[in-house]
C-alpha cells in the first residue's frame, strides 16, 4: 500500500507502532460512542486485527495526519472486504479532539470514495452509521453515500439504537 493525499492531509497504511495512539483514540468517550461496538478495545484485540486482518488484507486501514505539522489525527478503513462481489465496509474516526469539525472526515470521504472506485476497482461501498451522528451522516452524504435503510441494531440490547445504512456504488460515484 501506499501514501495517498487529499488536499490537508496525508493517508499512510497502519502499522504496530501505531498502536498505542489508536487505543487511546478508540477508547475514548467521544469516538467511542459513535461505534456500534462499544466494549473497548485492548491491546490484544488491537494487534489480533492487526494480524487477523490488515496483514492478510481483509481491511485496509490508514492513519490520516494532517499536512501542515505532520500530526496523525485519526483513522480511515475498508473493512469486510469482498473481492468476488468488490464490496467492502467504510469506517472512519476522528480520534484527536481538535482535528473534529474541521471537515477531516468530510475530506477523507471523499478522497476514500475515489480511492476505492478509481484504485481498487470496486463497485459498492457502504457503511453503517448511529442515526444520532448526524455530522458523521452529513459527512458520509458529501462523499456521495446515500441512505439504504434503518433498523434498530445493538450489541448490547440494553443500549439499542436507530443505526443508518448507507451505500455509494460505482454507477452514483461516476454521476
Amino acid at each position: 500500500m501506499h501514501l495517498i493525499e487529499s488536499d490537508n492531509l496525508i493517508y499512510r497504511p497502519i502499522n504496530c507502532e501505531d498502536t498505542e495512539m489508536v487505543l487511546k483514540w478508540r477508547n475514548s468517550e467521544a469516538v467511542n460512542r459513535n461505534f456500534l461496538y462499544r466494549l473497548g478495545v485492548t491491546r490484544e484485540d488491537h494487534e489480533n486485527w492487526l494480524n487477523t486482518k490488515v496483514a492478510t488484507g481483509k481491511v485496509i486501514q490508514f492513519i490520516i495526519v494532517e499536512k501542515s505539522g505532520q500530526r496523525p489525527i485519526g483513522s480511515v478503513y475498508f473493512r469486510d472486504i469482498d473481492p468476488d462481489i468488490r464490496q467492502a465496509q467504510y469506517g472512519i474516526f476522528i480520534g484527536e479532539p481538535d482535528a473534529r469539525g474541521m471537515g477531516y472526515g468530510s475530506e477523507t470521504a471523499v478522497r476514500m470514495v475515489k480511492y476505492f472506485f478509481e484504485e481498487m476497482k470496486y463497485s459498492r461501498l457502504y457503511l453503517k452509521v448511529l442515526a444520532r451522528n448526524t455530522t458523521a451522516i452529513r459527512s458520509y452524504e458529501h462523499a456521495g453515500f446515500v441512505i439504504d435503510e434503518a433498523a434498530d441494531y445493538r450489541e448490547d440490547p440494553k443500549q439499542q439504537e436507530e443505526v443508518i445504512y448507507m451505500s455509494i456504488t460505482k454507477e452514483r460515484y461516476q454521476r
